[in-house]
């Protein structure tokens, strides 16, 4: 839910605040000189929030889902045990190949919806989770260190 607050300024200017607050979402928060902007921003926001969309939409839109998994592979795959990464590396190649060119701010729970069904076409569903998955400590990874 998005909430706007009204701050007058030193000089007399007005500024507008803006707190968007969704459930399992971290708040977001922004300052604009007019009401129109805040409005717009908030809904957009909202929005994004609302589609688990969490990236802010700047950063996402910068990056893709192929630099985003060579990241979590150089940073975070090396880390793991070996016998973790040697299951994981082929999963999160597969995601690169399907999402790969995709950015960041395009990926959305419809999006993953058809690439988890493609899977389930020829996979048991216990490896379809463990594809889901390895995707996702790569995505709260992304989102919790790398914002």
């Amino acid at each position: 839910m998005a909430t706007i607050e009204r701050r007058p300024q030193r000089d007399g200017a007005l500024r507008y605040r803006v707190k968007v607050r969704v459930y399992g979402a971290r708040p977001q928060t922004a300052t604009f000189p007019t009401l129109a902007a805040a409005r717009r921003w908030a809904h957009a926001t909202e929005a994004a929030l609302r589609e688990h969309r969490h990236f802010p939409a700047p950063e996402a839109a910068r990056h893709t889902v192929a630099e985003f998994l060579a990241r979590y592979t150089r940073t975070v795959l090396v880390r793991k045990s070996p016998g973790s990464a040697r299951t994981q590396t082929p999963k999160l190649a597969w995601w690169h190949a399907a999402l790969g060119a995709q950015r960041l701010a395009d990926v959305t729970p419809a999006l993953l919806v058809a690439c988890r069904d493609r899977l389930a076409e020829d996979h048991a569903p216990a490896t379809v989770n463990g594809y889901l998955a390895a995707l996702s400590h790569a995505f709260t990874v992304a989102v919790t260190e790398w914002q």
